[in-house]
């Protein structure tokens, strides 16, 4: 596989916005390792002390307000919520666009050839209609 997963485009971002990202990327990086220092402290200091299982077992069930059981059905059950999501049918196309051709449109608007290439080509082309809305002529102006 030679195309990477990760789609990236900075190259096509000016360099005052590519510089934006990156400091707000590496900002919302900061804040959130900022967030576990309290954890990382207290493990430090039990790991410091010599005890190991219990203490770093006590620390992590009293961490939050919810006991960690709860923690983890909630993560299972996030987890399995969006493995079943992904098995959800998608949208359905009911039609396919078919790839027309210069000798389709033209048999289909009864129109010549040459004209529609001439009104692809031009910047301004006004389109004539009849009274049920079908297209009968093109002008092109130059």
């Amino acid at each position: 596989m030679k195309q990477p997963l990760i789609i990236n485009v900075s190259q096509q971002m000016s360099w005052p916005r590519r510089f934006l990202t990156w400091t707000a990327t590496a900002a919302l990086w900061i804040v959130w390792l900022m967030l576990w220092g309290p954890i990382w402290h207290q493990l430090h200091g039990i790991l410091q002390q010599g005890q190991h299982l219990r203490p770093v077992l006590h620390l992590m069930e009293n961490m939050s307000p919810v006991s960690l059981p709860h923690a983890f059905f909630a993560l299972l059950g996030t987890a399995s919520t969006l493995l079943l999501w992904t098995f959800l049918p998608g949208r359905i196309r009911t039609y396919h666009h078919g790839v027309e051709i210069l000798s389709d449109y033209a048999r289909h608007f009864q129109l010549d050839e040459a004209r529609i290439e001439q009104a692809r080509q031009a910047q301004v082309v006004v389109v004539h209609h009849d009274d049920h809305g079908h297209i009968i002529d093109l002008e092109v102006i130059r």
